[in-house]
């Protein structure tokens, strides 16, 4: 039994590595380039608080549409979402690596 309790914590402890080593430095980052410099402040704690309710309702449903559909169709729905989210900023984010963040405003107001 305490193995089993010591494999989710280690599970539970590298999710957050897993997560910087995945998909999630993708939003920070992104939230910080689209911005124009004049409103990124305000704009950021805005856009903070949209993902960080996103976040919480997530979180708050994933219990009951695990109890509704079942493990398989709950993973299945978020690895769904997390495919149109791969899609997205593959073709709708440009390559910001090496740009100052002027140049990065500028490519975003041609779009």
């Amino acid at each position: 039994m305490a193995h089993a309790a010591g494999t989710f914590s280690g599970l539970d402890i590298t999710g957050p590595v897993r997560i910087n080593k995945g998909y999630g430095p993708v939003t920070c980052v992104t939230l910080s380039e689209i911005f124009p410099n004049r409103i990124r402040g305000n704009a950021m704690a805005v856009a903070t608080l949209a993902l960080w309710i996103a976040n919480f309702f997530t979180t708050a449903l994933f219990p009951v549409m695990n109890q509704y559909f079942g493990v398989p169709v709950t993973f299945l729905i978020h690895a769904a979402i997390c495919l149109v989210y791969f899609f997205f900023i593959r073709t709708s984010i440009p390559e910001t690596k090496g740009r100052t963040l002027e140049e990065i405003e500028k490519i975003l107001q041609k779009r």
